[in-house]
């Protein structure tokens, strides 16, 4: 509760229109919250360990990967792979073309 109420104190001093709670009000809040259960305790738990074991070391944007296949070589989009899609134009048969590969598949 003194924590948050000194947050408040700060916050009202750097912006003067803001309204800060009293230490009864904030206490309210804080007594209303729902407690936490034991299956999400055991689920941040979980996660935890998860991320412990196989962090996320790649980043979101290399996810989706742009491959180049030549029209001459037989490519996985050919087998009717459906994870790769074909660009909607049809080059001719001296031209590459682009298929967009999940990052894992590479």
């Amino acid at each position: 509760v003194e924590g948050q109420y000194e947050k408040q104190n700060e916050r009202e001093k750097k912006t003067p229109g803001l309204t800060k709670s009293s230490r009864a009000v904030i206490k309210a809040s804080l007594l209303q919250s729902p407690p936490i259960t034991a299956r999400e305790l055991c689920v941040f738990v979980g996660l935890l360990i998860a991320r412990a074991i196989l962090p996320n070391k790649e980043k979101i944007e290399n996810h989706w990967k742009t491959i180049m296949y030549h029209t001459g070589l037989k490519c996985i989009a050919a087998s009717g792979n459906p994870v790769v899609q074909r660009s909607k134009k049809t080059p001719s048969l001296g031209q590459p073309r682009f298929y967009g590969v999940p990052a894992c598949l590479t």
